[in-house]
Formats: C-alpha cells, sequence, structure tokens
C-alpha cells in the first residue's frame, strides 16, 4: 500500500503514516488508512489509529504526543464539503470515548481551512483559514483554543508559510504573500509576536522582506484589484475580485468573466504573475472580473455543498450576475465582454457560451468538460466527478446530460478557442475535440472556432514554448474580436 503522507510523533519515536490501496488518484476516493509504527520496538508494532472515507489533502501532523492532526471535509461523507481540521486520538480508538472525543472538529462551518503546520510547541498547530476572498493564520489546539496570528491588509498568501516558537517563546511567522491592490508581487516574509501580545489579542506584522524574487515586477505596468460584493439572482450575497489596468478609467471596458477553477477554489486579492492567472488579461487592457461562485471555498459548508448535483446553476448564474453587476455600474462595456476559464472555469465557459449563444464576443476553453459522461468514464477522479455531476454514464438516470455543454451547441456563434494537454488525465483530451467537433457541426459557424492540443502536457501547461504559444494565442483571439 502506498504512503501518500507521514509524521513523526513529538518524541521521535513512532511515526503516523496515511497509505491508500494503490498509487492512483482514483485511490484517492477509496477509504485511507492512518497507521502508528513504533520505531522503537524491535519488531516496528504497527496499530491502526483511523480510517478515512478518502483522501481530501495528503496532510498529517502529530502536534501533541496524544493527538494527530488533519484535513476532511466538514461531512466527511460528502465530496463536495468544506476543508476542516480535526483532531483524533494518536492510537487506536479508546472503547470508552465518544466519537465527539475521538474527533475534534474546527471550522469548516462557515470558514474553510486549506492548509495546517506544525508550531512543535507540543500542542499548537497553525492553520490557514479561507474567510471569502481572504485568508488568514491561526493557530490552535485540540482544545480548541485558538488565536488569529495574522490577519490580512490588502494582502493575500501565495505560496508556503511556517510558524515556529523561538528561543524566547514568540511565535515566528515566515510566509509568501502577495497584494494586488498594492501591486505588490509574491515574495517571502518573516514577523513575530510574543505569546502575551498574543493572548492579548495582537497579530503579527510581516516586518522583514527575505527575499527580491519578483524586483523585475517593478518595470511592468501596474494593475488595480478590487474586491466588490453583488447579489446573486435569488439575493445570496457573493464577493467578485476584479482587476484592470491602473492607467485606465473602469469605465466601459472590455471586459473578460474569468472564473476559477475548481469548483472548490477561490480568487483572492492577490497579485500572481503566473500563467492563466487574471493579471494576463489586464495587462492587455482588460477588465477582469473573477465571481465567487456557489460550490467554491471560504463560505463554509453549506455554500460549498449547494453545488452538488446542481452544476450548470447557481455556478453559472453567480459568474453571469458578476458581469451583469459590472455592466450596470458602468465599468464593464457589454457589447465588448469576453469569456474563459480553465478546468472547472473551462467548463463554465463552455456552458456560457452554449447559454447565451453569441453574447460573449469570443471565448477561451483550457482543458474544459463539455461532455460530463464521458470525462466520468475517462478521467482519473471518477468518483468525485459522480459525486459533484449527481449521476454516472452507468447511473439509471443521466443527470450528467442535462449539465453538459455538448447538449447545447446548436447555434453558438461565440468564437471559441479551445486548449488542451494530450497527456491530460484529469479531463481528456476527447472533451476538448468533442466539443469542437460539436461547435463545427452544429453551431452554425464552423469557421468561428480553433482547437490547439499541446503535446506531453497534463492538465495544465509547463513547457516554455507550450506557455508562450497560450499566453499569445489567448490575448490575440480576444483581442480580434473584442478590440
Amino acid at each position: 500500500m502506498p504512503t501518500t503522507t507521514a509524521a513523526w510523533s513529538p518524541d521521535s519515536k513512532d511515526l503516523v503514516i496515511m497509505m491508500k490501496v494503490d498509487s492512483s488518484f482514483e485511490a484517492e476516493e477509496l477509504p485511507i488508512v492512518v497507521l502508528r509504527v513504533s520505531m522503537s520496538s524491535v519488531d516496528n508494532k504497527i496499530e491502526d489509529v483511523c480510517m478515512l472515507p478518502r483522501l481530501r489533502v495528503p496532510i498529517l501532523l502529530w502536534p501533541s504526543a496524544d493527538e494527530v492532526a488533519l484535513l476532511q471535509g466538514f461531512m466527511p461523507d460528502i465530496h463536495l464539503s468544506s476543508l476542516t481540521v480535526y483532531f483524533h486520538y494518536a492510537r487506536s480508538d479508546p472503547s470508552d470515548s465518544t466519537k465527539e472525543e475521538i474527533w475534534k472538529k474546527f471550522y469548516g462551518d462557515v470558514e474553510d481551512v486549506i492548509h495546517i503546520s506544525d508550531v512543535c510547541n507540543g500542542k499548537t498547530i497553525a492553520a490557514a483559514i479561507m474567510f471569502g476572498v481572504n485568508t488568514r493564520i491561526d493557530v490552535i489546539d485540540s482544545s480548541g483554543a485558538k488565536n488569529v496570528l495574522w490577519k490580512p491588509n490588502d494582502e493575500a498568501p501565495t505560496g508556503e508559510y511556517d510558524v515556529k516558537i523561538n528561543k524566547n517563546g514568540d511565535y515566528v511567522l515566515a510566509m509568501v504573500v502577495s497584494s494586488g491592490p498594492k501591486f505588490e508581487p509574491p515574495e517571502l516574509w518573516a514577523g513575530a509576536i510574543s505569546a502575551s501580545k498574543l493572548e492579548a489579542g495582537g497579530t503579527i506584522q510581516l516586518t522583514e522582506r527575505l527575499s527580491t524574487h519578483h524586483n523585475w515586477a517593478g518595470d511592468m505596468p501596474t494593475l488595480k484589484t478590487e474586491v466588490v460584493e453583488y447579489k446573486a439572482q435569488d439575493g445570496t450575497a457573493l464577493e467578485g475580485v476584479l482587476t484592470w489596468p491602473k492607467d485606465r478609467e473602469r469605465n466601459a471596458l472590455p471586459t473578460i468573466l474569468f472564473p476559477h477553477y475548481g469548483p472548490y477554489w477561490k480568487n483572492s486579492p492577490s497579485l500572481e504573475l503566473d500563467l492563466f492567472g487574471r493579471e494576463i488579461f489586464a495587462f492587455a487592457g482588460y477588465l477582469v472580473l473573477c465571481p465567487q461562485y456557489r460550490g467554491g471555498a471560504g463560505r463554509g459548508h453549506a455554500f460549498t455543498e449547494s453545488l452538488r448535483g446542481n452544476l450548470g446553476t447557481i455556478d453559472w448564474t453567480d459568474c453571469w450576475d458578476l458581469l451583469q453587476y459590472a455592466i450596470q455600474q458602468g465599468w464593464a462595456d457589454r457589447d465588448k465582454c469576453g469569456l474563459a476559464g480553465w478546468s472547472m472555469g473551462g467548463y463554465l465557459t463552455a456552458w456560457g457560451v452554449t447559454q447565451t449563444k453569441d453574447f460573449f464576443k469570443a471565448a477561451v476553453m483550457g482543458c474544459g468538460i463539455t461532455d460530463w459522461g464521458a470525462d466520468i468514464a475517462a478521467s482519473d477522479i471518477p468518483d468525485e466527478l459522480v459525486a459533484i455531476v449527481g449521476s454516472a454514464p452507468w447511473s439509471g438516470h443521466r443527470k450528467d446530460l442535462d449539465c453538459s455543454p455538448i447538449m447545447h451547441v446548436k447555434g453558438v456563434k461565440t468564437p471559441v478557442l479551445i486548449m488542451h494537454g494530450q497527456e491530460d488525465q484529469r479531463v481528456p483530451t476527447a472533451q476538448g475535440i468533442e466539443f469542437y467537433r460539436g461547435l463545427r457541426r452544429m453551431s452554425g459557424y464552423p469557421e468561428n472556432h480553433q482547437l490547439v492540443i499541446y503535446p506531453r502536457e497534463g492538465h495544465g501547461l509547463s513547457e516554455q514554448k507550450h506557455v508562450e504559444d497560450a499566453l499569445r494565442r489567448m490575448v490575440e483571439h480576444l483581442d480580434t474580436y473584442l478590440k
């Protein structure tokens, strides 16, 4: 059985490990066993600690002698559920203990946990907590005692972080952060706070910059980023992250609606200078709208779970409503709107053009799902997809057909650029080919659509020439129809 992750006991005498039945991604949807291995005994004694319904995040910590910490869903048996911190006995479940005593969980009801790290003081972990589009760092132990260690001020964690206690008893945080509103690219920063000040309600200030990797960004055009609040059609309060060129007034700008991947993810007010971030479109002169649609992270279990079995409904209308809000505010030019996305964002792009037919003047779909049944049959995560969609090709009912863009390609006038990696196992290349063929044959505008397949690439692009080609193609395709 392959090991997914492991953690040493505080005294380094024992080891806890997570194991799955085989090395495939599909095996991560099967039960996962957590074992304790004694490294000090002659026979390396092994005992069960617990079973998990599936592997959500391969993180396992052993912060205190008695308990391990890990991440699972707020409702562990539901695939589409917010992430939660669990503390569990470091040995098999005691027969005289209740479930609540064995499994102590924190967060996940209205906020989500994206990562945890061991403070190494014998009891405490540091948890990255997503609340709305923002993320903060809390310190918490298994009793539930917690403090906010760091909170954002227009910044966002944009990489790894770690928290430790130094020889003076101070909490020290090192973290990669960036800021879209301040146009500060990702760099490593550090700060410290005494335990007494933390207990009194103080928080760490990141005062020491430890890297200069993105100094070159000072020569780039400056962008503006803002978080806005808007209402969905049913009255649900939502957030959107907007980015546009700083030297242009936000008035009737050509606009790209850019849904995030996932669905369980979120955008943040960060500045990320990488492939398929919203910044690439903003640098090209567009107002970029990133809707935080239901099914995503940062709002707790009910927000996330509401999309289960409802693809092509609230996820799309939440995106559409942000665009309509931007048009009503006068920020977006309704006659110059485009749509783009990757993975789940690619699905929403395909769904969006099939629902609106000609509203969007151009669209870019990267590795998007267009036929859920076919994707479930070929993807490396079929069970997760079945749980999200609500049916499978082998089900008695075919709910997957209702939310598949391929069923609605007739009359799509919006020119669509489809990009896919030839070795994609998550969303196999046939998804892009199928959508392209459907558009060519059924849309009524066969010459509007393009398909580009990148050899050797998976669910994202990594080879430099491919990345450069994709960025150029995306911008040129949008510019052709929006400018």
